[in-house]
């Protein structure tokens, strides 16, 4: 998986303001699980997790690990079983597991970024939305730069190249729109690519484009295929390893395609 995708990731998750679910116990901030894991569902769907083996130590406390997969990136943390001060517990429930299990965790989705701020002691990260949209133009790919700008309101995208230093920013402008239609003549490549494929029902060769692909250029390149296409890419996808029911290509020649 690239830098650039993970480095996405990151950048999206962090600007979320996750302050009106959290919870304060004693001196220490916590975040609701469920929410964190709504939040990324929404963002990225395909996500999953997985608790490893609990590590119990010669103290008889338990130290617990979780393992987050997202947009093919994983990455793991532990967190030692503690009770509301934050001090280990030896010898503890199934219940003190289960629940220091959902904030292991979170801890683990604020590696992605989610929340990430909580642990660092800060209220909210401070975001220049300029300098983000210069950084993914300058160092992403063109489409990196069109899911960063599909993650923009309005009035962000404006706030963003009104930030850009005094007699650049329509400089800044043709810049990002030359970058937005080399992205989707990227889209269309793809989708050009996606036809080959199904003609010769591949889906080995289906299935690495597209699981290479962010939530919204899978939008995008859909919005590009006919009705029988997409018929045709879901018998495929849903059909294993074993040849799309009648054959794709025979489905195509009944429609005309």
């Amino acid at each position: 998986m690239s830098d650039s995708k993970a480095h996405n990731v990151f950048r999206n998750l962090a600007s979320i303001d996750v302050n009106k679910h959290t919870s304060k116990k004693g001196k220490f901030t916590y975040l609701s699980w469920t929410w964190a894991w709504a939040t990324l569902m929404e963002e990225y769907p395909e996500s999953t997790y997985e608790f490893l083996p609990n590590e119990i130590h010669n103290d008889e406390s338990v130290t617990v690990h979780c393992t987050v997969t997202v947009e093919g990136i994983s990455r793991t943390m532990w967190l030692a079983v503690m009770d509301n001060n934050n001090r280990a517990i030896k010898n503890p429930s199934s219940t003190d597991i289960a629940n220091n299990k959902m904030r292991c965790l979170v801890k683990a989705l604020a590696m992605f970024g989610l929340g990430h701020y909580i642990y660092a002691g800060e209220s909210m990260p401070e975001v220049d939305l300029y300098s983000e949209l210069h950084l993914v133009l300058k160092s992403g790919s063109s489409l990196d730069l069109l899911d960063h700008l599909d993650r923009l309101s309005d009035t962000e995208q404006a706030e963003a190249f009104n930030g850009a230093p005094k007699g650049q920013k329509q400089a800044f402008k043709d810049q990002v729109r030359v970058a937005t239609k080399a992205a989707h003549d990227a889209l269309d490549s793809l989708t050009a690519d996606l036809r080959e494929l199904m003609k010769e029902d591949d889906k080995a060769g289906i299935d690495e484009v597209w699981d290479d692909t962010t939530p919204l250029q899978k939008k995008l390149i859909g919005a590009r295929f006919t009705a029988a296409e997409k018929h045709a890419f879901k018998a495929i996808r849903a059909a294993g390893d074993v040849e799309a029911p009648e054959g794709v290509i025979h489905y195509l020649e009944k429609k005309g395609e």
